[in-house]
């Protein structure tokens, strides 16, 4: 019982590695970094050649196939996670709404550089704002747009290089109570 545990439990480490590994080989190569993808690439078929490779051999025991199951949902939580706050690259949000000055107004009091850009939609008259912010802060800036403008429907798009994303820190007077951004 005790062999076959520890043989369960290596089977899900091993899948959850190779699953998080190759994300993690994914996002590098999206990023341009292939020295590191492809370092992180050979680990990564080392250990997908291990857990598939035992899980393979015993497809006649469903407990076997459950680990590698845990293991590979497990690597992509921990990969996407760690991908998401450990991340050190941009976005660029688009928030597309009809009326766009007070999102706008609210974005700036909170101390998000955000711009806006009139335009037409299909419905008529819109206002377009973007914003550019780091990628650990897509979440705040994303639960800052929702609270400020409920209706804005809005995409984010990474952004592989920038130049000067950052702008100046907005120089205003938060009210009390207020978070910034920064």
């Amino acid at each position: 019982m005790v062999r076959l545990t520890v043989e369960l439990v290596s089977i899900a480490a091993l899948a959850t590695a190779s699953v998080a590994l190759w994300t993690l080989r994914v996002a590098l190569a999206a990023r341009g970094r292939k020295v590191a993808g492809a370092l992180v690439a050979s680990v990564e078929a080392l250990a997908f050649v291990i857990a598939f490779g035992h899980v393979a051999s015993h497809l006649d025991r469903p407990a076997f196939v459950v680990a590698y199951v845990v293991g590979v949902a497990s690597g992509t939580f921990i990969a996407l996670t760690f991908d998401e706050r450990a991340s050190r690259g941009q976005s660029l949000i688009h928030a597309v709404l009809a009326d766009g000055e007070v999102l706008l107004g609210g974005l700036h009091a909170l101390g998000w550089p955000a711009t806006g850009q009139h335009s037409i939609g299909p419905n008529g008259e819109v206002c377009a704002v973007m914003l550019a912010v780091e990628d650990r802060k897509v979440a705040t800036a994303l639960h800052d747009i929702s609270g400020l403008a409920p209706e804005a429907v809005w995409t984010v798009h990474r952004v592989r290089e920038a130049h000067a994303i950052q702008a100046t820190p907005l120089r205003r007077t938060v009210a009390v109570g207020a978070r910034r951004a920064a």
